[in-house]
């Protein structure tokens, strides 16, 4: 398994040598192999979002841990959509309440799919979709309640919300920038009016993704 092809102009030459070395560690190919058996579309999105994740990284200066872990959350962050028929993944009209609910299950079940990586991978991926209006699987109001409480309990906790905040914001460039069957491409003026109505984490992710 090798580096896909992508339109991204990275900034970093190491970017794309991390995450070949991420694809020859056995216990992340299985997880790319389940995906490329299920959809060789989420496939190609994880592994642009895992560069966009890595180039970020480095950019914003992150240590060898944290940049194993955005690494490996672009990797592996849709991996629960493996769970989920391609009927309702690539439909072009829009989802009924039980569709989308088993969509939004996607990060709960991905986080819970992962071993041995440890608590902070599981934290990311759970949370890739709680920087945006309508966030899930926790509310922002959730969020906030939840960090409050674990405020000064888990010294690394802003540290990780950073490395999802990354995560997220490179999940929904890609969204917006890549082709599917059932949508068109944006181009970087509308894909910027989108993310900053739509994402709301630290918006120096999106000017920074806005160069790639």
């Amino acid at each position: 398994m090798k580096v896909q092809q992508h339109q991204y102009q990275l900034r970093f030459q190491q970017t794309e040598e991390l995450i070949k070395r991420f694809f020859g560690e056995k216990r992340i190919k299985k997880y790319l192999k389940a995906l490329q058996n299920h959809s060789s579309h989420i496939l190609d999105h994880s592994f642009r979002v895992a560069l966009l994740c890595v180039d970020l990284g480095f950019e914003n200066k992150f240590g060898e841990r944290e940049m194993q872990l955005l690494g490996y959350a672009g990797l592996l962050h849709d991996i629960g959509k493996v769970q989920i028929p391609l009927e309702v993944l690539d439909k072009d009209s829009i989802l009924t309440s039980f569709e989308r609910e088993l969509v939004n299950e996607h990060t709960r079940s991905g986080s819970q799919a992962v071993h041995g990586f440890g608590d902070d991978l599981k934290r990311i991926i759970v949370g890739h979709h709680e920087y945006q209006e309508n966030s899930y699987p926790r509310k922002k109001t959730e969020r906030r309640a939840i960090e409050r409480k674990e405020k000064g309990r888990r010294k690394d906790n802003p540290l990780i919300e950073s490395l999802t905040e990354i995560l997220a914001a490179s999940d929904s460039y890609d969204a917006l920038r890549s082709k599917r069957v059932y949508k068109p491409s944006k181009d970087k003026a509308e894909t910027k009016r989108i993310m900053l109505n739509q994402y709301t984490g630290d918006s120096k992710y999106i000017n920074q993704l806005l160069t790639r």
